[in-house]
């Protein structure tokens, strides 16, 4: 049995792999995307508890991404992990609906509390 379904935007494979890996030996059910193309469809299909999104996200951007999430009945009320490894667009990615910000490299007891308290939330 799965804790709860995270979807994973990531445009580095490799680091979204590693991701996923970890969740799902936490327990998660996860998707992984390295952009933001078929979004809606990708929503509703999988409805996830949590998104955990890279800055630099193609071809939305990682702000129109976070809008176009809160705007949709399968993701407003998504917990929206913003992941930056430059600290940019911190204060619009908040704006936009992120509900936290976790810097890279993430720190993974921080990473994993943070997920795990967001996730029980919905």
């Amino acid at each position: 049995m799965y804790k709860k379904r995270i979807l994973i935007l990531e445009p580095k494979i490799h680091v979204s792999k590693v991701l996923e890996s970890i969740l799902k030996d936490e327990g998660y059910q996860c998707k992984t995307r390295t952009t933001t193309h078929n979004l809606p469809d990708l929503l509703a299909e999988f409805q996830p508890n949590a998104i955990l999104i890279a800055r630099q996200i193609p071809p939305m951007g990682v702000i129109s991404a976070i809008e176009y999430i809160r705007q949709s009945p399968y993701g407003r009320h998504a917990a929206v992990i913003y992941m930056t490894g430059s600290g940019q667009s911190i204060a619009e990615a908040t704006s936009a609906g992120a509900n936290i910000t976790l810097a890279k490299p993430l720190d993974l007891t921080k990473f994993l509390f943070t997920l795990e308290n967001f996730t029980n939330l919905n």
